[in-house]
């Protein structure tokens, strides 16, 4: 959950739960520059089990919780406050994709629509999608429904530096229901072919626990050595970004499902942001 409220001091609840990177540390990170206060973007208050959530509500006494993964919400305290649900990604089709997730898991999405005040959806895809889980979790469709918040970035755009030859790019995480795999050998073999171009691949898997055990690694599908191939692993958002407004052509071609065909990926946002045109 991603809490929003006013600023203030650490309560002795919440003191040595977070500390603040030494000045040698501190420099750009995402879209919030490392450090500062204790609950700031810099340096958020963080949680793993549900009792230190509780506490960190209990200090922050927040007017609205902005919920970005949906089964979590379900772990709030009771409170006065209202909920928005974040509904970014369809979860009901991606669970079917990890095998860490229980055969329940669409039981607890239900569960936590019915603990939302209000909904936000990533396009209008993913909002006529959600319609019906909504009116099954006994949430009121007749009028409206939530509001569709497309997915963004800063408004700042890199500086544009395109290379005298081909540079593929394609990245995120190696999803299983985000397959780059066979595309991106069907790619490698046309540079083959034309003799030039080469393809960075950034990536790998997800960072923070997730119900995924097995992912889709489209180097499962490519040459460990190429000259048409670079594989640049997990980068950093801002690095990324730098490195993606060098290339050519960004890479999203997934083996088809009908999760693919309703999500927008963050992927995407971040090549359109650069420059880059899409196959």
């Amino acid at each position: 959950a991603l809490i929003s409220a006013a600023a203030g001091t650490v309560s002795a609840t919440l003191s040595g739960r977070a500390e603040a990177p030494n000045k040698s540390t501190k420099g750009r990170s995402g879209l919030a520059i490392a450090g500062g206060a204790l609950g700031s973007a810099g340096n958020p208050l963080a949680f793993t089990d549900t009792h230190e959530l509780h506490d960190i509500v209990r200090y922050v006494d927040p007017d609205v919780v902005l919920a970005e993964a949906p089964e979590e919400v379900r772990r709030l305290p009771p409170g006065t406050f209202r909920i928005v649900l974040d509904l970014f990604a369809p979860r009901i089709l991606e669970q079917q994709f990890q095998e860490g997730a229980g055969d329940r898991e669409g039981v607890r999405v239900l569960d936590a629509l019915q603990l939302a005040d209000a909904v936000v959806f990533s396009n209008e895809r993913q909002k006529y999608y959600h319609l019906p889980l909504l009116a099954l979790a006994g949430i009121d469709c007749t009028q409206s429904a939530g509001v569709v918040v497309p997915i963004s970035g800063p408004s700042e755009q890199p500086t544009f530096a395109k290379p005298k030859a081909p540079v593929f790019v394609a990245g995120g995480v190696f999803w299983p229901w985000a397959d780059l795999g066979p595309g991106l050998a069907t790619l490698h073999n046309c540079l083959k072919e034309a003799k030039q171009g080469k393809i960075h691949l950034y990536g790998g898997e997800y960072g923070i626990r997730s119900d995924t055990q097995s992912y889709a690694d489209p180097r499962q599908s490519l040459p460990k050595k190429s000259k048409h191939l670079a594989f640049k692993g997990m980068v950093p958002i801002d690095a990324l970004w730098k490195e993606y407004s060098k290339a050519s052509v960004a890479f999203d071609l997934m083996t088809p499902n009908p999760e693919r065909e309703i999500n927008l990926s963050f992927r995407q946002i971040d090549y359109l942001r650069c420059g880059l045109p899409i196959i």
